[in-house]
């Protein structure tokens, strides 16, 4: 909230100051005091290096990977501001160490992209989800610790269903990810990570 609210801020500045003749648009003041304007971080080619960590990857993952870093934006989470460019970095970094996650954005990736085939079939995207939902909750059965990349699955799970209306499997996404939200962290604890 107090980062919203620092761009909120600095977004009415920046607005005030932009009706100014003398305005220098990369930065804004806030509270008295000169702040870089946050900018949007933009979709972009996934980096050498970033692709070098799935290099080992199926061919169809690395391609829906790419796809995801080129064509995905915070707008498809329904959030209107990432400052750290987080479904770019963290999000993807989080999933190449587990596979539930890691097939939950495949699958997203793999939606959006069937939706701009001409011939685009259910099957191409559907798969990833039933492999990250099967292997979520192979996860949770065998005992292996909750971690925010456990949270994270389930919330990009529960970000594909809602894009698909499966308000059901929706609900319950969201039931699971606030209880072990509430069972992992505190309020001191909770924003200690992006």
């Amino acid at each position: 909230k107090q980062r919203y609210r620092h761009y909120a801020e600095s977004m009415s500045a920046s607005k005030r100051k932009a009706n100014s003749p003398s305005s220098d648009s990369s930065i804004s003041t806030v509270s008295g005091r000169q702040t870089p304007e946050p900018s949007v971080q933009p979709p972009t080619r996934a980096a050498p290096l970033l692709r070098s960590k799935w290099a080992d990857l199926e061919k169809d993952v690395q391609k829906y990977l790419e796809f995801h870093q080129e064509h995905i934006t915070h707008y498809h989470y329904v959030l209107h501001y990432d400052p750290s460019n987080f479904f770019h970095t963290d999000l993807i970094d989080l999933a190449l160490t587990y596979k539930p996650l890691l097939y939950a954005v495949v699958g997203f990736a793999a939606y959006y992209h069937t939706l701009r085939q001409p011939d685009g079939k259910l099957s191409h995207f559907l798969s990833y989800y039933s492999r990250s939902l099967s292997l979520l909750r192979q996860s949770l059965h065998t005992g292996q610790p909750r971690t925010e990349a456990t949270i994270l699955t389930i919330l990009q799970l529960a970000t594909f269903e809602e894009h698909l209306g499966d308000w059901p499997n929706l609900i319950g996404h969201h039931r699971a990810a606030h209880e072990m939200l509430l069972g992992m962290y505190t309020i001191e604890n909770v924003m200690d990570t992006e």
